[in-house]
């Protein structure tokens, strides 16, 4: 049973004003009948003399306060919200930070717009300084929260669920709510809060990568999956619907399946069109996609380029084209210029391990490989985050018509999506595509279509 509206949950260390004036914008622009809808956590470290000194003199700021030892700090920045969450008493979860503003007036009321019982994501639009972070300050039902046993499992809370929460865009919910994120002024400040944050980041950004975040991220996902099955017919809302070709599916070979740009584009201008393949072929063990896709590209006036993860691969890519970049693909993607002039995209990285592969010594060596020499772990959670990613950066820079192929894919007969593209599918067929071609569990891939 819930006794508010709205949880904020604010940890806070060494910015007393800034704590002030942020709570202060809360309540000031809270429509004056609904003042009491919501209540405010404060998590402080019990070090810090000069946020409790304005917490005592401002009580009417705040509902709880939590004062514990610093701990880890940034890096244990997912164990206080948890821990809030633990003693909150609000429908919906906010996220907050003390170098924020509220911006919007009766922002409560934009809240209760989606008080309707159903677990979601409100996106709250941001104001952000340094013009990004669009993820922050995410307001989430807490029937996550109760599903889940936590908020989140990394102490980039906001990225987490916001992640987890991609792969079910039905859940999602627009809001006008405004929010002015001042790290740009505390940046030039010197801030040591935010320094100490920084100096954590290398260990928390290799902790993103983890084995244990990448599981609780599939585990989370599988939990909310099976809540919105078990839901009464009426309301339930299955996760990550499109729908299929109809039809026999195709049984194609690798090579079949790359070469499908010539059943696509043949016939089609176009010329000054770019080409991109993510996963470059492996010397030795390679099935000729980098090779095809270059030959292919001069033959019709396209730029092709080629992309890996691996510097030794990549090295063996600038011996088949100049245009082999050794970057993940979503960062490659990302520094892409915007524009509709991507005409075809091969998607063939971040290895996908099917069920009952697990030990196989080929998979467990790749394993080992992605830890000891790329830095991060091969699962299947981090592989459909890659792809997602991959997807965002893509769906604003693809020609129409234009083609992006995702091998070990498939689309189930429930018409859910698995395999490396089983969250960037549903996305893309939310901003526009259409799946064109797909095989099937045996020969895994999907052509979708702007």
């Amino acid at each position: 049973m819930t006794d508010f509206l709205v949880t904020i949950m604010v940890p806070s260390r060494g910015r007393p004003q800034h704590l002030k004036h942020s709570l202060e914008s809360l309540i000031e622009r809270c429509s004056p009948e609904n003042r009491g809808c919501f209540e405010v956590i404060v998590r402080t470290d019990d070090d810090d003399v000069e946020t409790a000194q304005m917490l005592v003199a401002n009580q009417h700021l705040w509902s709880k306060v939590i004062c514990k030892p610093r701990g880890g700090g940034y890096a244990d920045l997912h164990h206080m919200y948890n821990e809030m969450c633990s003693i909150s008493s609000g429908t919906f979860l906010f996220l907050w930070n003390d170098d924020a503003v509220m911006l919007t007036e009766n922002w409560d009321k934009e809240v209760a717009k989606h008080n309707d019982g159903k677990m979601c994501y409100i996106k709250s639009a941001i104001i952000d300084t340094r013009g990004r972070d669009h993820l922050l300050f995410p307001i989430i039902h807490r029937s996550y929260y109760d599903l889940c046993g936590h908020f989140s499992a990394s102490a980039h809370n906001d990225t987490y669920v916001n992640v987890l929460f991609d792969g079910f865009p039905q859940l999602w919910r627009e809001s006008v709510i405004k929010v002015k994120h001042i790290a740009l002024e505390l940046i030039s400040q010197q801030d040591k809060t935010f320094l100490d944050a920084k100096a954590c980041w290398p260990h928390t950004k290799a902790a993103w990568n983890s084995a244990f975040v990448q599981r609780a991220l599939e585990e989370d996902a599988q939990k909310i999956r099976n809540f919105l099955l078990s839901q009464p017919a009426a309301t339930a809302v299955l996760p990550q619907k499109v729908t299929p070709v109809q039809g026999e599916q195709a049984k194609l070979s690798k090579k079949e399946k790359y070469m499908l740009i010539e059943k696509y584009l043949d016939g089609l201008e176009v010329t000054g069109l770019s080409c991109i393949e993510i996963g470059t072929e492996h010397v030795g063990r390679g099935s000729g996609s980098t090779r095809f896709f270059h030959s292919y590209c001069a033959k019709r006036n396209m730029t092709f380029y080629t992309v890996d993860v691996d510097k030794k691969v990549t090295e063996y890519g600038k011996t088949v084209t100049p245009n082999a970049i050794n970057a993940k693909g979503e960062d490659f993607l990302a520094n892409f210029p915007q524009g509709n002039n991507v005409a075809f995209v091969y998607l063939d990285n971040f290895d996908w391990t099917f069920a009952g592969n697990e030990s196989i010594p080929k998979v467990i060596r790749q394993a080992e490989h992605y830890r000891n020499e790329l830095g991060f772990e091969r699962t299947n959670a981090s592989s459909q985050v890659a792809h997602l990613k991959q997807a965002q950066e893509l769906h604003i820079r693809m020609h129409q018509p234009g083609f992006i192929l995702f091998d070990d894919t498939w689309i189930n007969s429930d018409g859910t999506c698995d395999g490396k593209g089983g969250l960037a599918i549903p996305f893309l067929v939310k901003n526009g595509f259409t799946v064109v071609e797909q095989g099937d569990i045996e020969t895994p891939y999907v052509m979708v279509k702007r």
